[in-house]
């Protein structure tokens, strides 16, 4: 069997949702004109993650950076006390999935991917 020019080869294949579905969500968005900032989408996200995770508080952000930076601010954790993102990843690549850090009588749970719980 001989590969021509024209046949294509897919070494990964992105996924998308069903067309409609994805248009309904996307409408949604633009029916409340709230792109960012706890807009309603990003409220109902929350609510499903605190669900799916059964946790009494969670926020979503963009990034495990900020995570970290959210959870050092409300225990009141200064600078030399710090759990690092690559520490976190070191451990998520161990195959842990969350790691529990006490600090004074607070304890934060940080979950897969830097989503933290306090």
């Amino acid at each position: 069997m001989s590969i021509t020019s024209k046949e294509k080869i897919y070494v990964t294949k992105s996924f998308l949702p069903p067309e409609k579905e994805y248009i309904t969500q996307v409408k949604r968005i633009f029916d409340n004109c709230q792109l960012t900032n706890q807009g309603a989408l990003l409220r109902e996200l929350e609510q499903k993650l605190k669900d799916f995770i059964q946790v009494d508080n969670f926020h979503y952000v963009t990034n495990g950076t900020i995570a970290i930076q959210i959870a050092m601010k409300a225990l009141d954790i200064e600078e030399g006390e710090v759990i690092t993102r690559e520490k976190a990843l070191e451990l998520e690549n161990m195959g842990v999935t969350s790691a529990y850090v006490k600090h004074e009588d607070k304890i934060v749970k940080i979950i897969s991917n830097g989503m933290v719980d306090i």
